[in-house]
């Protein structure tokens, strides 16, 4: 089995506590639009389209879906890191 240097490990679990915590950002980012989606609905959905309600959701969801895509780019990371040889 070969044995990794400390300063790879080191590196390695530095982004998986990263990981973590983007992860459960998006969490509550989700929750949050979720539990406001009603309001949303309301406030911006029926009103008269505008270029500021355009930019909100442009802001909203395309940066959700960044993150979300981000996320995805940085598990298929790990999973790969699993899968090498001697981990």
């Amino acid at each position: 089995m070969a044995a990794y240097p400390a300063p790879l490990i080191q590196e390695l679990q530095i982004m998986e506590t990263s990981f973590y915590l983007a992860a459960a950002g998006a969490a509550l980012v989700v929750y949050d639009q979720v539990l406001r989606f009603s309001h949303e609905v309301n406030l911006v959905w029926l009103r008269r389209w505008s270029f500021m309600t355009a930019l909100y959701l442009i802001a909203r969801y395309f940066g959700s879906l960044f993150v979300i895509r981000e996320l995805e780019y940085q598990l298929d990371l790990f999973s790969a890191c699993e899968h090498t040889p001697g981990h």
